[in-house]
This record gives structure tokens, sequence and C-alpha cells, in this order.
């Protein structure tokens, strides 16, 4: 058996057990209570704390080890991919649970405000597949995988800013966005020193 075919073995194996996680997190929320609101409502958490673990041990890696190290190594640039489709498709599920959430909760979607926000879906989606139709990896791909894993960052830091200046009720507390915010700001700095460093 190859590396690759071990590889694409890990990654369904990783993706069975994401689905799993977040089949047990929405079940495990409406059994606990007969609103179907508030269950999706703490399902798009999670799924979105889930994440932020993922995109924060993604570019923490990527920021500490290089895309040169990783790339001379197939079976390192496999799990980058890997990471970079888990956390694709997780953040798709938590979109689900938002549209939920608007639906049931007969708020508008579609406004301007949410643009940027439906940018950064855009780029969480495309980006495993921009790594995977390029099998040569030059400086014009690092590059964009190093900027964009950093403009994700940015992305996760003003949401959790923004829970701060603007806390909601029946949201988490305001010290773990703190906690967040601290520990998405640790992160950047290493992936910007990548960037200055290797370009």
């Amino acid at each position: 058996m190859t590396m690759s075919h071990i590889a694409i073995r890990h990654k369904n194996s990783l993706v069975f057990l994401l689905l799993v996680w977040e089949a047990v997190v929405v079940s495990l929320n409406l059994f606990a209570g007969s609103d179907l609101l508030p269950a999706f409502q703490y399902a798009a958490r999670l799924s979105a704390r889930t994440s932020y673990i993922l995109i924060i041990v993604l570019s923490l890696w990527v920021a500490l080890t290089g895309l040169n190290r990783i790339f001379k190594s197939p079976y390192c640039r496999q799990l980058l991919l890997q990471l970079l489709v888990l956390f694709s498709i997780n953040h798709v599920i938590h979109l689900v649970y938002v549209l939920i959430n608007h639906y049931m909760s007969n708020q508008v979607l579609f406004r301007a405000e949410n643009i940027p926000g439906a940018l950064i879906y855009v780029l969480i989606i495309v980006l495993p597949l921009v790594l995977a139709c390029h099998k040569e990896t030059g400086t014009r791909i690092k590059l964009y995988l190093y900027i964009n894993l950093n403009v994700i960052l940015i992305a996760f830091g003003l949401t959790y800013l923004s829970r701060l200046l603007y806390p909601q009720n029946h949201l988490s507390p305001g010290w773990l966005y703190l906690t967040f915010l601290i520990v998405n700001s640790i992160v950047i700095i290493p992936g910007v020193y990548r960037i200055v460093k290797e370009y």
C-alpha cells in the first residue's frame, strides 16, 4: 500500500469522525430540550469552536514548519490538504447551522454587513481546492496559502472582538472570547514572520 492510499484512508477517517462529532453535537442539543432554535444555536456555536481549533492548529503548524519544508514531504503536503479539507467541511456545516438559525428566528441573512463574512466562507471553501489543483507548488501558491490562512485568522479575531464590544444574549462569556482573541493574535505573529522571512 502506497503513502497516497494511506493518506486517502486517513483523510476519509478524519472526515467521518468530524461528521460523527457534528451529528453527536446536534443530537445532544436536540434531546436536551424541546425548542429547536436554542439547539441549533448551540450546534452552530460548537461547530464554530471546532473550526477555530482546526484553523489554530493548522496555521500554527504551517507558520512554525514553513511551507517549503511541508511541500518537500508528500505525506506532509497530503496532511496539509487533509486539514484544509476538514476545516472547510466543518465550516460549511457551521454555515448550515447559521442559515437554520437565521431562518428559524426570522432574521435577514442577505445584508450588506454580511458580505465580508460571505467572502471568507468562499475563501475557506476555495483554499483546499486551490492546493489540490496545483501539483506544482511554486512561490505563488505558497504565498497564497500563507496570506489567506492569516486572513482567515484575522476574520476569526474580528468576530471575537465584535463579541466583546457588542455582547449578545445567550452567547459565551466575555472572558472566553478574550482568550480566543489573545490566542488568535499570538498565532498570527509567527504566520506574518514566516511571510516576511521567506518572501
